[in-house]
């Protein structure tokens, strides 16, 4: 499945160090989202792509997401 986001949210996400592949590819390594809070993911296991800027750690084992693309994409589709 290829994911509709609008051309405001693509513009919002204007750090992507991944040029927004997340979009076209269907095999998109995602992290396992718990919830969504305030516009920012909880995610339940370590990001595979914590060189993003829009990835935050707080501690050892506390992984948060605040990609407005990826917070869209959970909100659509809950995944």
């Amino acid at each position: 499945m290829i994911h509709q986001i609008s051309e405001e949210t693509k513009k919002r996400t204007n750090e992507c160090p991944y040029n927004l592949e997340c979009l076209d590819s269907d095999n998109w390594d995602t992290c396992s989202i718990d919830a969504l809070l305030q516009g920012i993911l909880i995610i339940k296991n370590k990001c595979n792509k914590n060189n993003c800027s829009y990835f935050i750690l707080i501690g050892d084992v506390n992984y948060f997401c605040k990609c407005p693309i990826r917070c869209d994409i959970y909100k659509r589709y809950r995944k």
